[in-house]
C-alpha cells in the first residue's frame, strides 16, 4: 500500500452545510485545507488525498494493524474480518473511493 503521509484528517462543520476539510501531513508544508461545499464534496476530498484502505482506517482507526496481529494475510479473510469488525466498512470505503 501506497503511504499519503497525512496523520490526520479534520472536518469543520459551518452553519450553511458547508466544511473546512483539513488533511494534516507529517511534513506540516503538506498539509491541505480546502471548502467543501457538501457531503459529495468531502468524500471528492477524501478519494483525492486516501485509497479505499485508508478510508477504512480513518472510519475505524487500527483496523489493518488488529488483523496483522491476529495474522490474517489472504485478502478475502481481511476483508470478512473487516466486517465483522466493523459491518458495512468495505461498503463505506469503496463508495468513498469511488465518488
Amino acid at each position: 500500500m501506497k503511504k499519503h503521509g497525512f496523520m490526520s484528517t479534520d472536518i469543520e462543520h459551518h452553519g450553511d452545510g458547508s466544511m473546512t476539510v483539513r488533511h494534516t501531513h507529517k511534513e506540516p508544508e503538506k498539509s491541505i485545507a480546502h471548502a467543501a461545499a457538501d457531503l459529495d464534496g468531502l468524500h471528492d476530498s477524501i478519494q483525492d488525498h486516501l485509497n479505499p484502505e485508508q478510508a477504512e482506517e480513518m472510519i475505524h482507526p487500527g483496523i489493518h494493524s488488529q488483523m496483522d496481529e491476529a495474522g490474517i494475510e489472504d485478502q478475502d479473510e481481511r476483508q470478512r474480518a473487516e466486517d465483522l469488525i466493523h459491518p458495512g466498512i468495505n461498503k463505506l470505503a469503496a463508495k468513498i473511493a469511488e465518488e
